[in-house]
């Protein structure tokens, strides 16, 4: 999951992507009702190298049709392959001391909004660790058939933030196959784990495919050593070369 395209060469991209097994990028394209363009060309020239699909990844914020429209709109601008929906506090029930069932709304608004423009683009909703601790209409999504991508950032979070921990509570909404951990590799308040202590959490929790937030953090060296994990075959499967 990439946040800023313009940090990366989409050729370079391209090629450590692929050659690492990676089966797909995700990169953002809007924040709320705000649209975040790739640069001019940027994905066809990662496409023309990788070959792999190109997805579009965007925070919602309050405007749940409004949001859907941009983003429907934005992936259809590069003609992008799937989609991953960002929604966290501003479309839960509770946030902080407000509580507000409008909110909790906004999932099953977005879904409607999206899917009318979009029926049958495959699409995954990321969201908080532990969904049995913040009340979003996490049902909305999994029943619609949305995939899951918890944020394990084990480099915030610690322990409560692992693959197994994010897997655990969202089975009660998720089915496991499902379930793909996105792994946090930026400063945290804990040490990042290195690849191969990610690859053994995520071995833990029995969980197949992740993703790396953000991209852009990754090194040559960290990208081999998740390659080395997806060849494995155990935490993922390798894209076809």
């Amino acid at each position: 999951m990439i946040v800023n395209a313009n940090q990366l060469d989409p050729v370079v991209a391209a090629d450590e992507a692929r050659a690492n097994g990676f089966g797909w990028i995700a990169i953002r394209i809007a924040d709320g009702e705000t649209p975040l363009p790739p640069p001019a060309n940027w994905v066809a020239r990662f496409r023309a190298v990788s070959g792999i699909p190109v997805g579009g990844w965007s925070v919602l914020r309050g405007s749940p049709a409004a949001e859907a429209r941009l983003a429907g709109s934005m992936l259809a601008d590069d003609d992008l392959d799937f989609y991953i929906a960002n929604a966290e506090q501003e479309y839960a029930y509770t946030n902080g001391t407000e509580h507000s069932l409008a909110h909790a709304h906004r999932s099953s608004e977005f879904i409607a909004a999206f899917r009318a423009l979009e029926p049958a683009m495959p699409a995954a909703l990321s969201s908080f660790c532990r969904p049995d601790e913040h009340d979003l209409d996490w049902r909305a999504w999994a029943t619609a058939g949305w995939a899951f991508l918890p944020e394990a950032y084990v480099d915030q979070l610690g322990a409560d933030g692992t693959p197994t921990a994010c897997t655990t509570a969202a089975t009660q909404w998720f089915p496991r196959s499902a379930i793909h951990p996105v792994l946090g590799i930026f400063t945290g308040t804990n040490p990042t784990p290195t690849p191969a202590e990610y690859a053994a959490l995520l071995a833990q929790a029995g969980t197949t495919g992740f993703s790396l937030f953000p991209f852009e953090n990754a090194d040559s060296t960290t990208l081999a050593g998740y390659g080395t994990a997806i060849r494995a075959a155990t935490v993922a499967h390798a894209a076809a070369p």
